[in-house]
């Protein structure tokens, strides 16, 4: 399977000023590629769920024609139709590591923070076709 980039994006009136509005836009430009993708990871939840309603709108069927896949595992993932699958993170997590970046680098401004890498979890719904 080729994965196809998509080309840079400007910020133009594509799209006015949310993530569901750029994933509408989005998910209407990736429809109109040929052949069609079978699947959408999207950067969140919130632009899944945009691509989820261009998708409907043109008669796209998640996910037996395009899967979907979103990041953040906000509620409104369940009360999508099908409901999202998506990467959960566990925020109060990322911010108490921040927290405690922070206060290193308060307490030692010459060190370089160290690199941290924090847990996620595949959140299997049915906006994925099963092979």
């Amino acid at each position: 399977m080729r994965l196809k980039k998509l080309a840079p994006l400007e910020i133009t009136d594509h799209y006015e000023a949310g993530f569901r509005d750029y994933g509408e836009w989005c998910g209407r430009r990736i429809l109109a590629f040929q052949p069609r993708p079978t699947a959408l990871v999207a950067g969140n939840d919130e632009i899944a769920y945009g691509a989820w309603r261009s998708f409907r709108r043109l008669g796209v069927r998640v996910p037996d024609e395009v899967s979907l896949v979103g990041f953040d595992d906000r509620e409104e993932a369940l009360l999508m139709d099908p409901p999202l699958t998506t990467v959960r993170v566990h925020k109060e997590e990322i911010g108490k590591s921040l927290m405690k970046l922070l206060l290193e680098k308060l307490h030692h401004p010459d060190s370089h923070p160290p690199k941290r890498v924090l847990p996620t979890e595949l959140v299997i719904r049915d906006s994925v076709r099963r092979l």
